[in-house]
């Protein structure tokens, strides 16, 4: 078996201190890049979903509704709820609702958004009610 020495050249300080500046002056224009991005990207767009707890009832049963909000921005929303039948209860400041149908029938429950007193979003679930057997 046979060895053969290798000889390792150390890179003059030209070669490295050149390098090193063309990859800074890489990495500084990619960051720039992506900062120039986020700063002109447009926002996130603000959302919001009702979710009932269920969607058919029998007639005198309540339904809970409460709401996923995103990208509202670490602002507090608030919440206003509609029905088109039933007896409404807001609970938890708003971000919730109970809503007791004491006829058949076919409603619409509604949650609007807003954010610093401006409507953003509104939603809306149908809820069937059912004569009690």
């Amino acid at each position: 078996m046979m060895f053969r020495s290798i000889r390792a050249r150390m890179p003059r300080p030209q070669t490295v201190a050149l390098g090193s500046l063309l990859l800074g002056a890489v990495l500084a224009g990619t960051a720039c890049e992506n900062d120039a991005y986020s700063r002109t990207k447009p926002a996130q767009e603000v959302g919001m979903t009702i979710h009932p707890s269920k969607t058919n009832l029998l007639a005198g049963e309540n339904a809970t509704f409460t709401v996923e909000t995103r990208n509202t921005f670490g602002r507090e929303p608030r919440v206003d709820w509609t029905t088109s039948g039933g007896q409404l209860e807001m609970i938890q400041n708003g971000r919730a609702a109970r809503v007791t149908f004491p006829q058949p029938g076919t409603y619409l429950v509604s949650a609007r958004l807003y954010l610093n007193d401006q409507l953003v979003r509104t939603d809306s679930t149908t809820i069937t009610v059912r004569p009690v057997p």
